[in-house]
């Protein structure tokens, strides 16, 4: 698989291959692309259900087991997903599934058009 190198972090520009071993761990579920970051780690929606499986090649930059880590820290302090199981993949790639959290992303549309308001709330929290 060949990972578009992306300027920046965002919603997917086109369509998106998935990862070889994901349907394993979503059990046969639909997955749904819905952010890549500059590195190239993906977060696919698992569609039609209320998780998120998130994917790092083989880059070694991300470490999504330390990443599940320390959700599983901060879910004792703070509104985090929850960690329902984190891996490798036979090619050495990393992935982490997660629970969804409730509400809309600060760089939604909406959250766009009122950048103060958006920033007011993200600092309250």
């Amino acid at each position: 698989m060949v990972v578009e190198p992306w300027t920046s972090s965002g919603p997917p520009k086109g369509e998106v291959a998935i990862p070889e071993f994901a349907s394993e761990v979503v059990h046969g579920a639909r997955l749904r692309c819905v952010w890549v970051n500059a590195l190239g780690t993906m977060t696919f929606a698992v569609v039609g259900s209320d998780r998120f499986l998130k994917w790092a090649h083989t880059h070694g930059e991300a470490d999504l087991s330390g990443e599940a880590e320390r959700m599983r820290w901060a879910r004792r302090y703070a509104t985090v997903p929850e960690v329902v199981d984190c891996g490798k993949a036979p090619d050495g790639s990393a992935w982490l599934l997660t629970g969804a959290l409730e509400g809309t992303s600060a760089v939604a549309e909406r959250w766009k058009a009122e950048p103060r308001r958006a920033v007011q709330a993200l600092g309250e929290g």
